[in-house]
């Protein structure tokens, strides 16, 4: 995540240091005793996730009639 408006360069280096980090082996096994996945997604790919994300979970929270108190 990084504000909107951050410039395309910005992004692309905070994804590639990304990138970098989740490839290293300590870390993957750090995640792994936790039993969490790692996977790395392009900004991209992300951001559709996100919407995908919102989508169903707002269709979710409708059908239930969940309100806010």
């Amino acid at each position: 995540m990084a504000p909107a408006g951050t410039p395309p360069e910005i992004i692309r280096k905070l994804s590639a240091a990304l990138r970098a980090a989740l490839g290293e082996k300590d870390l993957q096994a750090g995640f792994s005793a936790q039993s969490a996945e790692v996977r790395y997604a392009t900004p991209e790919q992300y951001g559709s996730f996100l919407k995908s994300e919102q989508a169903r979970w707002a269709k979710l929270i409708k059908q239930a009639k969940v309100k806010l108190d």
